[in-house]
């Protein structure tokens, strides 16, 4: 057989817990539910940081968002997924529209073709950006006009990233007439639709049979969670998980005509798909939304589907990390992993062998704030501020009842495990600071991230 293709679909800010395969309630993802029937669905996956800039080091790299430092930034040592499977004749594609996913963070390194999509009237992002930057964010007019913002990009379809259709169209495209050999290829597609702002399509909030809400009233839930969390009731946090959950019906479909286009060329057969996720979202748990520093289960614990040749069709229960996903892919197609990843391979798991347990290392808010976690425990340290926490996830799952007084030989252990990587690190340049072009950083404003 020849050497298989690569898949490698992520679609920022999908929770675990809101996809059939770990058993959501509501029906809002067939298409990847189909593939985990007939692939390895894993029960325990770890993202490495609870947002983009601190976890897709890890996905693309196998290695932790503070190795090669900056934070958040692949520098020149950094090893790269891409550029190995270019070396083993991979034909290399990535389509994403995500700005901490840039030329400034070294993402295209690797890429035959390297294409950030971004959609928008300009003249909208004109006005926003007026807003933005002449306007104290803790005033009332701002808070009006950002709303007034948000109310225009909505009623005109605006957007600060590409949707799922055009991330499809141009993968579609790619596959139907733009590659070039007849060499394996690895496929990176990033899908933004499900990471706020939520303003999913009609037909995806008709499809899960919830009734549609007003622009106003999608308008006004999105600016309060972003601008005053603290003023969302239980319907508003009910209306906007319905938005998020359209938001997922219809990225779902939007890679289901991809993984059609690959069965239709008779690709499907001889490619590895693997569908994951950056990092959750938060929607009140632990007094906080969206994608804040503390990397609770809501934020870090993601889908992480396998099919494909060689694949087999099974449930794992064992905790993996998606810093093992670069050496696993590695370790699927034949080639060598440079001993610059951290991650390891969990290949032998997908053709039925057992898996060792594996504690998965969490790094956030430029390097301040460290988590482990395993089956069992999670424990998580804010270096600036002296917190810490700790919680028994198989008695208390929620992560409710701080236990840090109570055990500290379990605390010691991971303290242990976040001092050794501390000092392989002591002499990186960690700590500096990605330099953002003014139109990436608007881009960043607009999806939420007003620190960033």
């Amino acid at each position: 057989m020849d050497a298989p293709n690569i898949v490698l679909i992520t679609i920022d800010s999908l929770r675990g817990d809101h996809t059939t395969c770990l058993d959501y309630e509501r029906n809002v993802d067939p298409r990847l539910s189909e593939l985990c029937e007939r692939g390895t669905t894993f029960q325990q996956a770890v993202a490495n940081g609870p947002n983009t800039t601190a976890s897709f080091p890890s996905i693309l790299t196998g290695a932790h968002s503070l190795t090669y430092g900056p934070y958040g930034v692949c520098g020149e040592g950094s090893p790269f997924l891409s550029r190995e499977l270019k070396q083993a004749d991979y034909q290399t594609v990535g389509y994403h529209s995500n700005p901490h996913l840039g030329e400034e963070q070294g993402y295209p390194t690797g890429f035959d073709l390297f294409n950030d999509a971004v959609e928008g009237n300009k003249s909208i992002a004109d006005i926003k950006d007026g807003i933005d930057h002449l306007l104290s964010t803790d005033t009332i007019l701002y808070r009006l006009l950002r709303r007034a913002w948000h109310y225009f990009s909505t009623t005109t379809n605006s957007s600060a990233y590409a949707r799922a259709d055009t991330i499809s169209d141009n993968a579609i495209d790619w596959i139907d007439q733009k590659r070039t050999t007849n060499n394996p290829f690895f496929m990176w597609l990033h899908y933004m639709d499900v990471h706020y702002p939520f303003n999913p399509p009609k037909t995806a909030i008709e499809e899960l049979s919830f009734t549609p809400l007003s622009k106003r009233r999608v308008v006004n839930l999105n600016g309060k969670m972003q601008e005053n969390p603290e003023e969302l009731t239980e319907e508003d946090i009910e209306d906007l998980l319905k938005l998020y959950d359209a938001e997922i019906r219809y990225t779902d479909s939007q890679i289901g005509r991809v993984l059609d286009t690959l069965e239709e060329s008779g690709i499907l057969e001889n490619t590895i798909v693997i569908i994951t996720a950056d990092h959750g979202e938060a929607f009140g748990e632990h007094d906080r939304f969206g994608h804040h520093p503390y990397p609770y289960d809501e934020l870090i614990k993601v889908p992480l589907i396998i099919a494909g040749p060689g694949v087999e069709s099974t449930t794992v229960n064992k905790q993996v990390s998606l810093l093992d996903l670069s050496p696993t892919v590695l370790d699927l197609v034949g080639a060598e992993t440079p001993d610059s990843m951290e991650g390891q391979s969990f290949a032998p798991v997908l053709s039925g062998d057992d898996l060792d347990d594996r504690t998965a290392m969490t790094i956030s808010d430029n390097g301040t704030v460290f988590g482990c976690r395993t089956a069992e425990w999670k424990y998580i340290t804010r270096t600036d501020a002296e917190e810490s926490l700790l919680f028994d996830l198989t008695s208390d799952p929620t992560e409710s009842n701080n236990l840090i007084k109570n055990d500290r030989d379990v605390m010691e252990q991971f303290e242990a495990t976040i001092a050794d990587y501390q000092a392989g690190i002591a002499q990186s340049d960690a700590t500096a600071n990605v330099e953002y072009s003014p139109e990436a950083r608007q881009r960043l404003a607009n999806l939420g991230y007003v620190d960033e």
